[in-house]
């Protein structure tokens, strides 16, 4: 039983991490919550659970389905229509990547006093560190508190774990 998700990796993608790091919902081909199917391509989805329904194409964009097994894991008498319904109001269940939403917070990362996010000429990904010295100049990655004043490179090499795309590799 585990919580997983696979994603497709495009031939423009730098490293594994780039369709968490920047995928969209088209990117998503399953996720497993508790070992059980919970979103993902419909036909994957289909050959795992019967019991799941295909979004409409307006909310997906894509062929995805999404299985409610919590709601049904605790027996009550609530269906995908129910969910829908209840939901009306809220965010929509995906979006399209150019879609604006009202009231979104601002997805431009930033920490007081360190970075704003915003991209410089200095600064290519707005992490507060100049290209000059940035071990992954145009890939957010800014210093973090558990990084000891420095940005990630766990094997060394001098390339940023954020666009390394073997950032586990030690030694070769």
């Amino acid at each position: 039983m585990a919580d997983i998700t696979i994603n497709k990796i495009a031939n423009n993608d730098v490293s594994y991490f780039d369709p968490f790091i920047s995928g969209t919902t088209q990117k998503v081909s399953l996720v497993l919550r508790g070992g059980l199917p919970m979103y993902g391509d419909t036909t994957l989805i289909n050959s795992l659970a019967s019991d799941c329904n295909v979004l409409p194409y307006e909310q997906s964009y894509s062929d995805k389905s999404v299985c409610l097994n919590e709601i049904k894991q605790k027996n009550l008498d609530f269906d995908f229509n129910d969910f829908v319904t209840v939901n009306a109001s809220s965010y929509p269940l995906t979006f399209k990547t150019n879609d604006t939403i009202q009231d979104e917070p601002t997805c431009i990362p930033s920490r007081y006093k360190e970075y704003s996010g915003q991209r410089l000429s200095n600064d290519n990904d707005g992490d507060g560190i100049s290209n000059d010295t940035d071990n992954c100049k145009d890939v957010f990655n800014p210093i973090r508190p558990m990084d000891n004043g420095k940005q990630a490179d766990y094997d060394n090499d001098g390339i940023g774990d954020a666009c390394d795309p073997n950032p586990l590799k030690v030694n070769g």
